[in-house]
């Protein structure tokens, strides 16, 4: 049996951080979460703790007592490659943190098609960034659990929607394994009961593989609760929207890099150990 029983989120009141810090509580871990904001979307059970990951003095105390922290990171469209970066900076305040309170384990969620840097002339600072986020968490010292995921169904209800609307630019080569978060939460809660996931890379794919408009056509016909319709536009327009806006630069960057990663299936083994993923494109469109 696992010794971890009591764990840190970062990040948990997040798209994707917020189902994790449910699978947790639900499994029955002691949970706790660092909030610099509103943390309504938070279990009630959920101990909140007011902190800065680049302040080092609030780290150190959220993290003593723990047996393990559970890293949701991410880079802002916002962000720029010389700003003080979560991934970056804040990592290396965990991380340190995380060594002098003698943690269990340290388990953090990368994408998978951060891999994209490299192939085909493709280069981005941030599936770089990325990349060495990845490598900083295995050099650490610390006992890992990563889990590279696919892309997440939730996108279909959040950056990819507006209003009625979802939206689709671009034509994608290779599909998908969506995944959705409650699934995904399923996996990193029974990843941390097992002490045999330490220092292992998980691959986290959902059930079945589907382009991106074929995804959202299949939401759209499943979502109950008001008539949506799918609007699709040339790559080429975001990437000219984005010479003036950065937000919009960084969503074609990361737009362009789904379309084109030949995602292939390798999550069998995860699912063997951790689970098999059940929700459909349907499944979570009815739920919301």
């Amino acid at each position: 049996m696992s010794s971890i029983k009591k764990v840190l989120v970062v990040g948990g009141t997040g798209m994707l951080g917020t189902p994790v810090t449910h699978a947790l509580v639900d499994a029955g871990y002691e949970v706790s979460a660092i909030v610099r904001g509103d943390a309504k979307r938070l279990p009630k059970s959920v101990r909140s703790i007011p902190g800065n990951v680049f302040d080092a003095a609030s780290v150190r105390p959220a993290l003593e007592g723990q047996d393990a922290v559970y890293l949701n990171l991410a880079i802002q469209p916002t962000d720029k490659e010389t700003d003080r970066l979560t991934e970056r900076e804040g990592l290396r305040v965990l991380l340190d943190a995380a060594r002098l309170a003698g943690l269990k384990r340290v388990a953090a969620l990368s994408p998978l098609v951060k891999d994209m840097e490299g192939r085909d002339g493709f280069s981005w600072w941030v599936f770089r960034e990325k990349q060495k986020a990845e490598q900083a968490i295995v050099a650490s010292g610390l006992p890992y659990t990563i889990f590279r995921a696919s892309t997440f169904l939730e996108n279909l209800n959040g950056g990819m929607r507006s209003g009625s609307a979802i939206s689709v630019a671009g034509k994608g080569r290779h599909p998908m394994w969506y995944i959705a978060g409650d699934d995904y939460g399923r996996m990193v809660a029974r990843a941390l009961a097992l002490p045999a996931s330490a220092n292992k890379v998980y691959v986290a794919q959902g059930p079945e593989p589907m382009l991106a408009d074929q995804a959202a056509r299949r939401f759209i016909a499943a979502y109950g609760r008001e008539s949506l319709k799918l609007q699709s536009a040339p790559l080429g327009v975001l990437k000219a929207v984005g010479w003036f806006s950065p937000r919009m630069r960084f969503i074609a960057t990361m737009l362009d890099a789904l379309n084109r990663y030949p995602e292939q299936f390798q999550g069998q083994s995860t699912w063997n150990e951790l689970g098999r993923p059940t929700t459909t494109v349907e499944v979570y469109a009815r739920s919301l």
